[in-house]
């Protein structure tokens, strides 16, 4: 089991989305037109979007192998998106000439 770490600092208290959970689901067809195999389905999904630094991401996967070849390797990719919050304020300053 691989596991990766988080690191930066961030309240995800503050982002109701990250605390849904992410799902993922691929089909592949196995094989070419004349020589089918049949398919792979590949179900991943993890019980939120969102984590902290030092938190275990759990990826729960489910493999559906309707074709008449063996899987021998799965490999699982992680990929992170990165969204920004910010707030500001304006101050407008004006100089009589």
């Amino acid at each position: 089991m691989n596991i990766l770490a988080v690191v930066p600092v961030f309240d995800l208290n503050t982002i109701s989305q990250a605390m849904l959970p992410v799902k993922e689901l691929k089909t592949k067809n196995l094989g070419i037109i004349l020589f089918r195999h049949g398919k792979v389905t590949v179900e991943c999904e993890t019980p939120q979007g969102g984590y902290v630094p030092g938190e275990m991401v759990v990826i729960n996967a489910r493999v559906i192998n309707d074709s008449s070849k063996d899987i021998i390797k799965v490999i699982v990719q992680m990929v992170m998106f990165i969204s920004g919050l910010s707030t500001c304020t304006l101050t407008l300053i004006f100089e009589a000439v």
